[in-house]
């Protein structure tokens, strides 16, 4: 299973991290599923390009999620491609 995550502007004025834009999408996958490098990744999702764009450890922490020391789902932060 993969989770997209839309990011919308923030209802309060409170950014725990910088790094995360209005417009950015967050992907969850399993990482069994597979593994690259979010530099060199191109997605096209419902027509749009994206590109990977990077994460902070505190972020993928949260992201990540972890089951009894197992982890279940990754997170990639991506940004729209420019060109």
């Amino acid at each position: 299973m993969t989770l997209l995550h839309f990011i919308r502007p923030a209802s309060s004025v409170i950014r725990h991290f910088t790094e995360i834009e209005t417009g950015d999408c967050v992907i969850e996958y399993s990482p069994d599923v597979c593994s690259f490098r979010p530099s060199r990744l191109r997605l096209v999702i419902e027509g749009i390009e994206w590109s990977g764009k990077p994460m902070s450890q505190d972020l993928r922490e949260v992201w990540d999620a972890v089951f009894a020391g197992r982890k279940l789902y990754k997170a990639l932060l991506l940004k729209r491609s420019t060109g």
